[in-house]
């Protein structure tokens, strides 16, 4: 499964406060989760936040062959994005997905026979800056409440 793990020190530091205070953040946990699955989708609904690569000429040709054209990016069938699930608990708020080819698509890489296919990394499971700082501000609200 992937994750996006929120790497931020502000972040850190609030629920560093909070664990002193408290052992079962699940309230602020749930909303968290909350938040970054609805960046998640809003990510896949505009294909990126910031734009991800466009596809290859050959991307569309074979789109088009196989009827999945016009259609948008990561989306030709919508399995990946319909993926997309979230959890939390006392102490962590995740989202993920178990798609197997999931990380080629985050991450990027090469793919196909003998690896030739390029293909850019497209970060799907990623935050803007908007989305921390929703999450310090329910991290801050939580603290507050104790």
């Amino acid at each position: 499964m992937i994750e996006i793990k929120v790497d931020d020190r502000e972040i850190k530091e609030l629920l560093k406060r909070i664990l002193k205070k408290s052992n079962d953040m699940s309230p602020a946990m749930k909303d968290i989760a909350d938040i970054m699955l609805d960046a998640v989708e809003k990510n896949f609904e505009e294909e990126g936040r910031p734009s991800w690569p466009p596809l290859s000429p050959s991307t569309i040709k074979e789109r088009q062959r196989k009827g999945f054209w016009p259609g948008k990016i990561l989306q030709r069938e919508g399995t990946l994005a319909g993926s997309i699930s979230e959890d939390h608990g006392p102490l962590y708020a995740l989202v993920g997905t178990n798609i197997k080819y999931a990380p080629i698509h985050q991450f990027g890489g090469r793919s196909g026979k003998g690896h030739r296919a390029r293909i850019p990394a497209r970060p799907f499971l990623s935050l803007t800056e908007e989305d921390k700082d929703g999450i310090v501000e329910v991290l801050r609200e939580f603290l507050d409440s104790l």
